[in-house]
C-alpha cells in the first residue's frame, strides 16, 4: 500500500497543489478508517462481546476492505488518466497557439505559401538541430523558393534571434559551458570546419555585410592580406576583429603556404613543430616587410695645417648600411652617408639602381644568412673612360672588371622580438681584373661592425600585387 502511494506522489510530482492536497485528504480518510477499526478490534480483546457481534464484525471487516482498496485503484487510475490527457491538452494548446501566432503574423491575409514556407523552415531548423544538414538543406530550399525573405519574417516576428541561435550553436559546436576559464585553450581549440558563421554585423545597413560571403572567398580575401610581402602582422591585427576572423586567420593553408614561400616547397611538418603556424614562430627567419638598418662611425685623421703645425685634426665619419630582403631570394644591400628617412623609400622596389646599391642572391639555412652580391655596371660609357680604358691597356695597367661581395649573418632576435637582429660573421669581396684575369679576395674584420636592426616600414606592404 505505501509502495502504491509512493509511486502515486512521485508521478504527481510537478502537478497542481489542489491535486496533491485532494490525494492526501483521501488517503488521511482511508487511514482513519483502518485506525477505528484497529481500536474496535482492541476494545474487543479488552471487553469480549457477544459472538454474534463477533460473528458481524468478522464479516464486516473482510467485507469492507476490499471494496476500499479497489476504489483507491481506481481513484488513483482515473487521477493518473485525467493528468495526462490535460497535459496532452495543455502542450497540443500552446503548440498550436505558437504556430497560430507567428502564422498570422507574417502579414494580414497570409498566403498559403506564407504557411507552408513557414512550415518548411521551421522543419529545416528541427533537422539542423538533429544534425540532419542535408534534410534541412532541402527544407530551407523549398521554403526559399515560395517565400523569398521567409527567413527575416520569421526573425522579425517570432522571435527567432539568429545572435542567440548562433551563440549556442557555437557554445554546443566548441564545449563552452559556463564561463570562459582559459580564453587561449578555447580559442586553440576551435577548427574551420566548425564554423557556422564568420561574424555578425553589430548596427543594420543597407549594403551587404562581409558575414554573406562565402568562407572561400573569405579565405582568398585573407590571403591577399598576407600578400607576396608575407605581411603578417596585417594578419594579426585581423585576427583580433571578432571570433570568426580569429579562426579563419589560423587556417593551416594559409600558414602552410607561409612556411613554404620561405624555406621552400620541400619543408615539412617535424614532432617539435605539429603545426604550420608553430613552425613559423619557433624557427628563425627572415623579415620581408621593413628593412634591416646600421649605423657605422669610425674615427679619421685628418690632414695636418700649414699654419699650426701642433694642430692635428680628427674626423669622425658616420655612415648607415641598409639590407632588404625579398621572399624569392633577392637582396639589396646599400652603404651611403645619407640618412635612413632619404634611403629608405628608394628600397621599395628590386628595380632601384644608382652609386652604393648592391645586388644579388641569399639563402637561408638554419639561422645563418648567406648571400653574394655585385655591382651592376653600366654598358653605356662615355668618350674619355673610353680614351681612359685604352690608355690603361696600352699601359698594361690594371683594370677593373667587378667585384663581388660575400656576407654572412647571424638571425637572431632581442629580449622583446624574434627575427630582429642580423649579427655579422663574415665579410669579404672580391676584386676581378680584367687585364690579367686575376682576382684578389679582402676579407674585413666584422668584430667593428655593429648589427642590423630590423624597421618596419608600412609603405612597403601598402599594396598588394598577389596573393599569398
Amino acid at each position: 500500500m505505501i509502495f502504491e502511494c509512493t509511486q502515486t506522489l512521485l508521478s504527481l510530482h510537478g502537478k497542481g497543489t489542489l491535486q496533491v492536497v485532494a490525494y492526501f485528504v483521501f488517503i488521511e480518510q482511508y487511514r482513519c478508517k483502518n485506525v477505528c477499526r484497529q481500536w474496535e478490534n482492541i476494545g474487543n480483546v479488552i471487553s469480549p462481546l457477544d459472538s454474534d457481534e463477533e460473528e458481524d464484525g468478522e464479516d464486516e471487516e473482510p467485507s469492507s476492505s476490499p471494496p476500499l482498496e479497489d476504489q483507491l485503484s481506481d481513484f488513483r487510475q482515473q487521477w493518473k488518466a485525467e493528468l495526462t490527457s490535460k497535459d496532452d491538452d495543455t502542450s497540443t494548446s500552446s503548440r498550436r497557439r505558437r504556430r497560430t501566432k507567428s502564422s498570422s503574423s507574417l502579414g494580414e491575409g497570409s498566403s498559403t505559401n506564407d504557411d507552408k514556407a513557414y512550415s518548411l523552415f521551421m522543419q529545416g531548423v528541427d533537422a539542423e538541430r538533429n544534425g540532419e544538414m542535408f534534410e534541412a538543406i532541402k527544407f530551407y530550399r523549398q521554403a526559399v523558393q515560395l517565400v523569398p525573405d521567409i527567413e527575416s519574417k520569421i526573425q522579425s516576428i517570432s522571435g527567432f534571434d539568429d545572435n542567440s541561435s548562433s551563440e549556442s550553436d557555437e557554445a554546443s559546436d566548441y564545449g563552452e559551458e559556463g564561463e570562459v576559464n582559459n580564453v587561449t585553450s578555447q580559442l586553440s581549440a576551435m577548427s574551420i570546419n566548425n564554423l557556422r558563421s564568420t561574424c555578425e554585423k553589430q548596427f543594420p545597413q543597407k549594403g551587404t555585410h562581409i558575414s554573406k560571403l562565402p568562407l572561400e572567398l573569405l579565405l582568398l580575401v585573407f590571403r591577399w592580406v598576407v600578400s607576396s610581402h608575407i605581411d603578417l602582422r596585417s594578419l594579426e591585427q585581423l585576427s583580433m576583429v571578432c571570433r570568426g576572423f580569429y579562426i579563419c586567420t589560423r587556417d593551416e593553408e594559409i600558414w602552410r603556404l607561409v612556411c613554404q614561400r620561405i624555406w621552400g616547397s620541400t619543408v615539412f611538418l617535424t614532432k617539435d613543430c605539429i603545426t604550420w603556424r608553430q613552425m613559423f614562430l619557433q624557427r628563425p627567419h627572415l623579415r620581408f616587410d621593413g628593412v634591416y638598418i646600421c649605423r657605422m662611425t669610425y674615427v679619421r685623421q685628418g690632414e695636418q695645417s700649414y699654419i699650426d703645425q701642433t694642430y692635428k685634426p680628427w674626423y669622425l665619419v658616420e655612415y648607415y648600411r641598409f639590407i632588404r630582403v625579398f621572399p624569392d631570394g633577392a637582396i639589396i644591400m646599400m652603404t651611403s652617408p645619407e640618412s635612413p628617412k632619404e634611403v629608405v623609400p628608394r628600397l621599395k622596389t628590386k628595380s632601384v639602381s644608382g652609386e652604393g646599391f648592391v645586388k644579388g642572391h641569399y639563402r637561408c639555412i638554419g639561422n645563418t644568412l648567406s648571400a653574394v652580391l655585385q655591382q651592376e655596371r653600366k654598358e653605356t660609357e662615355s668618350g674619355y673612360q673610353r680614351y681612359k680604358r685604352r690608355s690603361d691597356r696600352n699601359n698594361n695597367s690594371s683594370i677593373l672588371k667587378e667585384q663581388i661581395f660575400r656576407v654572412e649573418f647571424e638571425v637572431s632576435g632581442s629580449s622583446r622580438h624574434n627575427n630582429t637582429k642580423l649579427e655579422w660573421k663574415h665579410y669579404s669581396c672580391e676584386t676581378r681584373y680584367a687585364s690579367s684575369n686575376m682576382a684578389t679576395v679582402s676579407d674585413f674584420d666584422h668584430s667593428t661592425f655593429n648589427p642590423l636592426l630590423f624597421s618596419r616600414v608600412k609603405s612597403y606592404t601598402r599594396t598588394a600585387v598577389s596573393p599569398l
